[in-house]
């Protein structure tokens, strides 16, 4: 099939969508369940159900665009019953009207689990003979710190203020052609392990980019040996101008999602990563001051230059609790987590 015939069926697919939901006539349903998180009282899970994809992996550029489009473009299944079994335990989640799900699931077994970084799950479609594997995240009080990292221009290249290359990145390379910034996967794991590497610290990933591209930014941190870790992504979107528009705007949704953390984990320190290239730095300051002694440090990556925080800026968005660090170069970060303890 010509690159140009598979491009008109996937906009066909697109087209089509509305008429396949009205209509409920859907065969090879498949589950995207997303990594969970929580702690010993309370669990949140979420996924998506969608149509089956079957996108060739194959690393070159044409089959890079299809699978990107493929992401925007897939058909997902409203008002849809997923079972959600945890620990033996099973409840009830129903798809939205954008095929998103989100359980949350109150534990009714904390002991089991007070002491366990990842716990297993297990979601099925009761009416098929389809059942996904997963695992949640456990922050527990043995834990001091949760590292909160941005993703786009802080672990991955992606010239976020620059469209052109932007697009050139989204739309013809895949998990394993990107590339992370030089020394982040040693930098993070070393976060992971602690001062006595030893530790297994939580982290997540908090990013303005949508759920549509999980399964990138998975698999590329598994090809990268970036820490495993539970990604808060922004909600799903359909359409190929949404591609366009990927990971632009709404970064409130970014400001929420680490409030939330905070809240969750009362009695744990943070340390937040981020880059100037959009608002981490506003965000991350906001919530400096919103919790005081609370956000430990932020590591700030300066992808442009013109975007640095001066140092009137820096007292002005950040609580004196916290140590703001500008850096060029993830070395500057290592350097940095040597003498705070962290590594």
């Amino acid at each position: 099939m010509s690159i140009l015939s598979q491009l008109y069926k996937s906009f066909l697919k697109s087209l089509n969508r509305t008429f396949k939901r009205s209509n409920e006539n859907y065969n090879d349903l498949d589950i995207i369940l997303y990594t969970g998180y929580g702690n010993a009282y309370t669990v949140f899970v979420s996924g998506m159900v969608t149509l089956e994809s079957k996108v060739k992996t194959k690393d070159n550029k044409w089959n890079n665009m299809l699978a990107m489009i493929n992401r925007f473009t897939q058909t997902t299944v409203p008002h849809k019953e997923v079972e959600i079994i945890i620990q033996g335990v099973k409840s009830m989640a129903v798809t939205d009207e954008s095929g998103f799900f989100l359980l949350e699931f109150k534990v009714p077994f904390p002991d089991q689990i007070k002491h366990m970084r990842w716990i297993p799950m297990l979601a099925s479609l009761p009416a098929e003979e389809v059942v996904v594997e997963g695992e949640i995240q456990i922050v527990t009080d043995k834990d001091d710190v949760v590292f909160v990292s941005d993703i786009d221009d802080t672990i991955l290249i992606s010239h976020s203020t620059q469209l052109l290359r932007k697009l050139n990145l989204i739309l013809f390379k895949n998990a394993e052609s990107r590339l992370p910034f030089p020394d982040i996967p040693q930098f993070y794991n070393q976060l992971k392990g602690g001062k006595n590497k030893q530790q297994d610290n939580p982290f997540f990933y908090v990013s303005s980019s949508e759920w549509n591209l999980y399964d990138l930014l998975s698999d590329f941190f598994n090809f990268n040996h970036i820490p495993k870790g539970t990604f808060l992504l922004k909600k799903y979107s359909e359409g190929l101008i949404k591609l366009w528009l990927s990971g632009k705007n709404n970064h409130d949704r970014k400001y929420d999602k680490i409030k939330f953390l905070l809240q969750l984990y009362p009695k744990q320190n943070f340390v937040l990563l981020g880059d100037n290239g959009q608002e981490d730095p506003y965000i991350y300051g906001r919530l400096s001051k919103e919790f005081p002694g609370r956000i430990d440090t932020c590591y700030i990556r300066q992808i442009k230059s013109i975007r640095s925080l001066k140092t009137n800026q820096v007292n002005n968005l950040f609580d004196v609790n916290t140590t703001l660090v500008q850096i060029k170069h993830t070395s500057e970060a290592i350097a940095h987590a040597k003498k705070r303890g962290y590594v």
